[in-house]
Parts: C-alpha cells; sequence; structure tokens
C-alpha cells in the first residue's frame, strides 16, 4: 500500500495510507494536512497514473521539491523519494513498486589503518579550517554555515547538503559519506561519489570506532607497504589510499560522523583538510543537536499537552468532594504520581437513598489509565443505577467490562454502600486493598478481606460481600495500594501497620484521619518520588 511518512516537522513519524488521490496541504480539507506557515493550503497532490503514483506541484506559493530538485510539471514516484513541503520532508513509499536510489551503497569493512594526522573534535572552535584555505573555498565554506542554520530542522536535507559539500570543498576527496549516531549505532544517511557511479563505499569500522572513542578527527592511510597494516581490507579493497574522518561534536556529544576518501596513491590530504572536514563536521553535529532538542521538546510540549488534556477530562468525572449525608462528613486526598491518575473514586446517590462510595485502581499509570478510569468511572454509576447493593454493582460491572476488549486493562475496585439512617454499611471488594474503620475509642481494624478477582478479567468472578456498623464518632477509610504501598529512599514499603497507626493516632474527625495518614506517609517517603497514585477517601459518622 502507497503511504507517505512524515519525515519532519511538529507530524515526524505520521504515516498516511494514500489509496486514492491525494491533496498535501495546510487546509483542514487537505487528505495530508500538515502543520508549517509555508505550506500553502492546497500545495501538492499525489494521484495514481496507470499502475503507479506521480505528484505534481498545486500552484504552491514556495514550490515542491522532489529528492532536492524544484517540481517542475509531474513527477512518477519510487519507492524513497523525498518529497520537500515548506520546511516539511515526506518520504513516499510503496511496498509495490522497486527501491530506487541515486545513492551508493555503503557496507563496511574491518581492519587497520595507519593515522597519520589527528584533531581534537573541539579543535573546530573558533574555525580552525579558515587557515590555509583560497579564497574561493573560504567563501564557500563561510556560505555554508548559513546554509547549514537554514536547513536545522530538515536533518535529510542536511546531511544531503553536508555529503555534497564535502566534495565541493575538499577537491582531493572521491567519496563521502555522512553517518549519524542512533543509540550505539552509526546509520548511514547520505553518501556521495564525485563520478556519480553507485559503487559501494567501504567504511574502516575500526577507524569509526576510534574517531567516536577518541572523539578525534584523523587522517588515516594505507600503509600496505609496511606489514602491519597489509592486513586492512576495508582500505585494500576498496582502491582508498587515504581517509579523512571526523566526529559530529557538539556540546560534549557525538551525533555521528563524517568521512571523505580518495583513490589516490600517496597522501593527497593535508591538515588542512583535515581541520576544513572537522569544522563542517562539527557544525552539522550543531545543527543535529539544535534539530534534535527541539524535536525533543516538541513531543515533550504534546506529550504534556496530551497529559493536562486528560487531567481536565478525568477532573470532569470525579465529585464535587460533597456527601449529602445529614450528621455524615467526608474527607478526601487525591495525589497523582504522573499528572494524571489510573485511581479513581466516585460518590453514587442509590434509589432508596443510601450513597455508595467506590475508591478504584486501574492497572497501569498515565494517559491510557485515566482515560479507562473516567470511562469505568461512567460505566460505575450507569450500573448502580437500581442495584441493592455493592456485590451486585460489582457483578454487574464486571460483566460489561469483560464484554469488551480493553487490551488486558483491569482494575481493582471497593464499594461501601453506606445507609444514613442507620449506620450500616455494606462492603464489596474487587481485588483491592481492604479499608478501614477507626472505633470511636480509636481502635482501628480492617473489614472485609483484601485481594480477591479484579474486575475485567473473568467475566463469573464473583465478589463476596460483607457488613459493618458506624457509630457516632466512628469513620471507614477507603484508599488505593499507592498508600500502603508507597516507598522511601531505601525502598521499604509503608505497609498496613503504620496506615492503621496514623489512623489510630489522628483526632477520629474525617479530616483529621486523612491529614495524620498524609503527614505519616510524607514523612516515611522523604525525598523519594511518589512511585504510585494515592487516593484516600474517608467517611465519617459525626460524633
Amino acid at each position: 500500500m502507497p503511504r507517505l511518512t512524515i519525515r519532519s516537522g511538529l507530524l515526524q513519524g505520521q504515516v498516511f495510507v494514500v489509496d486514492r488521490d491525494t491533496v498535501i496541504g495546510r487546509g483542514a480539507t487537505a487528505g495530508v494536512a500538515l502543520i508549517d506557515r509555508g505550506v500553502s493550503r492546497r500545495h501538492a497532490g499525489v494521484s495514481r497514473r496507470g499502475a503507479g503514483w506521480i505528484v505534481t506541484d498545486l500552484g504552491s506559493a514556495n514550490g515542491t521539491q522532489v529528492n532536492g530538485r524544484r517540481l517542475s510539471g509531474e513527477h512518477r514516484l519510487t519507492t524513497g523519494d523525498l518529497l520537500k513541503i515548506g520546511a516539511v520532508t515526506i518520504a513516499f513509499h510503496d511496498d509495490a513498486l522497486p527501491v530506487v536510489s541515486s545513492e551508493p551503497s555503503v557496507r563496511y569493512q574491518d581492519g587497520d589503518a595507519a593515522v597519520l594526522i589527528s584533531l581534537p573534535g573541539d579543535a573546530a572552535q573558533g574555525n580552525p579550517a579558515a587557515a590555509g584555505m583560497d579564497e574561493a573555498v573560504r567563501l564557500r565554506f563561510l556560505a555554508d554555515f548559513a546554509k547549514i542554520g537554514t536547513l536545522v530542522f530538515d536533518e535529510p536535507a542536511l546531511v544531503t547538503f553536508i555529503a555534497d559539500e564535502l566534495l565541493a570543498l575538499v577537491p582531493r576527496a572521491d567519496r563521502s559519506i555522512v553517518l549519524t549516531r542512533e543509540g550505539d549505532e552509526l546509520t548511514p544517511r547520505a553518501a556521495r561519489t564525485r563520478s556519480g557511479s553507485g559503487d559501494g563505499i567501504v567504511a574502516s569500522r575500526r577507524v569509526l570506532r576510534d574517531v567516536m572513542e577518541k572523539r578525534e578527527a584523523v587522517l588515516a592511510i594505507d600503509a600496505a607497504a609496511d606489514d602491519r597494516y597489509a592486513g586492512s581490507e576495508s582500505i585494500v579493497t576498496a582502491g582508498i589510499r587515504a581517509v579523512i574522518c571526523a566526529p559530529m561534536l557538539f556540546n560534549g556529544e557525538i551525533h555521528g560522523v563524517v568521512q571523505v576518501d580518495s583513490a589516490s596513491a600517496g597522501v593527497p590530504f593535508k591538515e588542512a583538510d583535515v581541520a576544513l572536514v572537522l569544522s563542517l563536521a562539527s557544525q552539522l553535529g550543531m545543527a543535529l543537536g539544535y534539530a534534535r532538542l527541539h524535536a525533543s521538546l516538541v513531543e515533550q510540549e504534546i506529550v504534556e499537552r496530551d497529559i493536562a488534556l486528560a487531567r481536565r477530562i478525568q477532573q470532569q468525572f470525579l465529585p464535587a468532594g460533597r456527601l449529602d449525608l445529614p450528621g455524615y462528613g467526608l474527607a478526601v486526598d487525591y495525589r497523582p504520581a504522573l499528572g494524571v491518575s489510573g485511581d479513581f473514586y466516585d460518590l453514587i446517590e442509590m434509589a432508596d437513598g443510601r450513597v455508595a462510595i467506590a475508591v478504584g485502581d486501574v492497572s497501569g499509570k498515565g494517559v491510557s489509565a485515566a482515560l479507562y478510569a473516567s470511562k469505568l468511572t461512567t460505566d460505575l454509576r450507569y450500573q448502580a443505577m437500581d442495584q441493592t447493593g455493592p456485590a451486585a454493582i460489582l457483578a454487574r460491572l464486571n460483566r460489561v467490562l469483560t464484554e469488551r476488549d480493553h487490551e488486558g486493562m483491569f482494575a481493582t475496585l471497593a464499594i461501601a454502600v453506606v445507609d444514613a439512617r442507620t449506620g450500616v454499611i455494606e462492603l464489596a471488594n474487587a481485588g483491592h486493598p481492604a479499608p478501614f474503620v477507626r472505633r470511636h475509642d480509636g481502635q482501628v481494624m480492617s473489614i472485609g478481606r483484601a485481594g480477591g478477582a479484579p474486575i475485567g478479567l473473568d467475566r463469573a468472578a464473583t465478589f463476596p460481600q460483607t457488613r459493618c456498623e458506624l457509630l457516632p464518632g466512628e469513620a471507614i477509610m477507603l484508599y488505593t495500594d499507592g498508600v500502603i504501598e508507597a516507598l522511601d529512599a531505601r525502598q521499604d514499603l509503608f505497609d498496613e501497620a503504620r496506615t492503621m497507626e496514623a489512623i489510630r493516632t489522628s483526632d477520629g474527625t474525617v479530616d483529621g484521619i486523612v491529614s495524620s495518614l498524609r503527614q505519616a506517609l510524607d514523612r516515611f517517603v522523604g525525598g523519594a518520588p511518589q512511585s504510585d497514585d494515592v487516593t484516600m477517601v474517608c467517611v465519617g459518622r459525626e460524633a
């Protein structure tokens, strides 16, 4: 299936499948809608022509480029073609078409080489390559700096430009390669030969490794006359007699390596050539560093915007924190670990005047867990209608969730149904920590049993129900495992015993219980980061 992959800009990485004539532009009606001021509303069109696809410019203000050349008329697309729309680069792929590439391939060989000249990677500071240049080369070199600045956010065009300029500025070079660092590996991004042939370019792993490890530019030469270097297959078999390699070093980080080589016998390169290649490599490293930092910041901004949106959505599903039960009080502490929470709680008025208090915890963290929790809250409110007890609510909610495909997501949930007239609480638990009850004399005990089956996994799961009675001055605390499993700097758990002690030593009011537990938890954790979402919901009968 033909597809267009965005290679730069805010939509980098997004893939558009092309199954019909498609307009690329900035308008909302465009099939491929780009976010860039340099893109016209109807900028370019991709349409079927026979068994293939063509691209045409639709009268855009800034024109359309294909593989670095401005488009005039129509161009028949082949797999690997790069479209330039404004400042956005788009790659065309069609699995049904052969890959057509004008660039020579790059292959690696093992072996050794004699290093004649080496320059520290930071020697490019202050433009050392300017020394020894003739006027024409110096002017072009300075012009390249300005050009690099315009391409800083277009990585494919940037590496291609540098590969071309290496041959232009180093006339004794026959081939050039630009390799960028992707993790711990070097990936060939652009390669050129002066003859324009597609013959493979050979790179020495040993030279590349030395350049990366020592952070220096080198002039290495085939010393075939010396037996020590006779086995340097990467140089001898390719007819290479000399090679210059330089690191793309910026701000202490290596972003890749550039290489030029010559098939001429002897030593065609000089120290000024090494300095020149190093200066271009350093400028490219700086541009890539800024471009990747920018892409990282844009991605972070998008993530933060998504989290903020998910937080707003989630807040809309949480109750206002008021309990409409005369003679009862409510206190809540709700603290996400990652901006949004997989924890949730709700207060639901039952048809018979009772109130259901629910506290749950969705598997996982982050945006997906938060959105699942919000959806689950809606389901919970609906399934609680006309139900008589918490076990029935859990059973009905569990059946609904197991009928859907949520990619393995599930939740633990405890529900306490309070009868304000009698103080009787009915409780059911689905894989959740058991709630605690604080008696009027300060005694603290757990109610029901912890564990069991969570909701959303087993359609046939059952949820046992228990009951207790709150007397005046007593309270029940529902919470998530972020409380008892909070970790300090030594990775010790806060545990149930500390939780019960904090509840016992409180003043017995709902606000006092939550405050005492929150302070004890904060003292225990200290400066360690919050390891999980924390939710406490305390309901008490006034004395």
